[in-house]
């Protein structure tokens, strides 16, 4: 959904959730970021997170990287993540 954010389908309990975009300033590339949306929902999942929460550092870690002009660069570690989502 790009900068209106991202759909969560949750099957077992028959939802769909709207989470509203991560905005950031400095936006120089947005080449990848539907990959790193993709990636770190997934690692995060895969970690025990909630899928909700499990979005919201996704997004997250999404919106930190398309500040960067690379498609290849931007990403942030795991521990900056949740240092952020913590603020």
């Amino acid at each position: 959904m790009g900068s209106s954010g991202a759909l969560l389908y949750l099957p077992l309990q028959n939802v769909m959730i709207e989470q509203p975009a991560c905005h950031v300033d400095n936006v120089k590339n947005t080449v990848g970021a539907g990959d790193a949306l993709f990636s770190s929902y997934l690692h995060y999942h895969l970690c025990g997170f909630e899928p909700v929460e499990a979005l919201r550092r996704a997004q997250l870690f999404a919106a930190l990287k398309i500040r960067s002009a690379g498609a290849a660069e931007g990403f942030v570690s795991a521990g900056e993540i949740e240092r952020l989502i913590s603020a």
